[in-house]
């Protein structure tokens, strides 16, 4: 008995001492607890149902098992936040959760669904910013998201453009300035500079631009993102609405010409929605003219020698995308609070001459505001 006894001691003393088993070798590397070698047989790991896999408590980070129901089917490994698929990436409970976010998701948000918490649960990562603007980019997403890695761009996406968003909103100076021959009061500056330019090409002078009859809501950004449209009123949020293709390149599905001007030509009365400080609001189409033919010359050295210092300040396209500075320091487009047909009324000018003319509301077009 006491033979017995000494064996089973020393065997234990043994596996503590060796913790390493090898299966098919009598020589398990090194680094490993436990090596199996066979020319003929695999590794078979514990095999079970989505269903039962969610029904084990408490696992362990680090815990395998085989998905015989998932879609792929395959290994899954717990990571501490769940059972994620060793060769796709995504969690086991992530296509249910996805789907309801896509479902609860409209343009324009309502009801604060789906949540940042909804978001965590569903595994992405830094949702910490804006719910509505995540909701509104997840409802516009095509394709729809399906997986964890397409709902994650969306939100880095999004996270970039708020980002842009709370860098880059300034409020604008007012500073008056008279035209002596017109005997009309304007701002020094266009929307959204810094200062009233020092010359033509005066970068810090250029200022926003804007589409026509929108707010100031973040479009009018240079650097703002863009989003396919046209859209209802309402629902642009606060980026550039890009690649209309109807209603005349309006970014608006429904035509609306009282966005800046609920008046007439002749009656004009400022709207909520002109991005104007009070006091002031955005010029008719005469008004721009009546400056244009005060000038010394019919071109950009007229348009700076005004005591209006006009800068070159470029445009952006009406599809929106990686192009806010087109035309920069040689040519200038300003609205009026007027259209023609679907187009917005304007005055540009650049080296060689200036025109009043009529462009796609879905531009970005500089704004300066004229005193009420």
């Amino acid at each position: 008995m006491r033979k017995i006894l000494l064996s089973v001691s020393l065997i234990a003393v043994c596996l503590t001492t060796y913790a390493q088993v090898g299966i098919g070798t009598n020589a398990p590397s090194a680094s490993a607890a436990l090596e199996v070698n066979s020319k003929t047989q695999g590794f078979l790991m514990p095999r079970m149902r989505k269903a039962q896999m969610e029904a084990i408590k408490a696992p362990a980070e680090g815990l395998m098992v085989y998905c015989l129901d998932c879609t792929p089917k395959g290994f899954h490994v717990y990571n501490g936040r769940g059972f994620i698929n060793a060769n796709t990436g995504e969690y086991l409970d992530g296509p249910d959760k996805i789907a309801a976010i896509v479902a609860a998701s409209t343009v324009p948000a309502a009801g604060g669904t789906p949540s940042l918490a909804d978001l965590a649960a569903a595994h992405v990562t830094n949702a910490t910013g804006d719910q509505a603007a995540y909701e509104e980019a997840i409802a516009r997403a095509s394709p729809v998201p399906t997986t964890l890695r397409e709902l994650q761009g969306i939100i880095d996406s999004e996270n970039f453009c708020l980002s842009v968003l709370s860098s880059s909103v300034a409020v604008t100076v007012v500073v008056p300035v008279k035209n002596p021959k017109t005997g009309r009061v304007w701002m020094d500056r266009n929307l959204g500079a810094s200062r009233a330019a020092t010359s033509s090409t005066d970068e810090a002078a250029y200022g926003d631009l804007y589409q026509w009859g929108r707010k100031k809501d973040g479009h009018q950004l240079r650097r703002s993102c863009s989003v396919t449209g046209p859209v209802t009123a309402g629902s642009e949020g606060y980026k550039f609405v890009g690649n209309p293709l109807n209603n005349g390149y309006n970014w608006l599905i429904t035509r609306d010409d009282k966005r800046w001007n609920l008046g007439d030509v002749n009656t004009i009365i400022k709207s909520a929605n002109d991005p104007c400080p009070d006091g002031y609001r955005v010029p008719s189409r005469k008004e721009l003219d009546n400056e244009r033919q005060s000038w010394k010359s019919n071109d950009a050295a007229g348009a700076f020698a005004s005591p209006l210092k006009w800068p070159l300040a470029g445009y952006r396209s009406r599809g929106g995308g990686s192009e806010p500075h087109i035309s920069l320091g040689t040519r200038s487009i300003y609205w009026s609070n007027e259209n023609t047909s679907t187009s917005g009324a304007t005055l540009e000018f650049n080296h060689l001459n200036s025109k009043m003319a009529g462009y796609s509301r879905a531009y970005g077009f500089s704004v300066r505001c004229i005193k009420e």
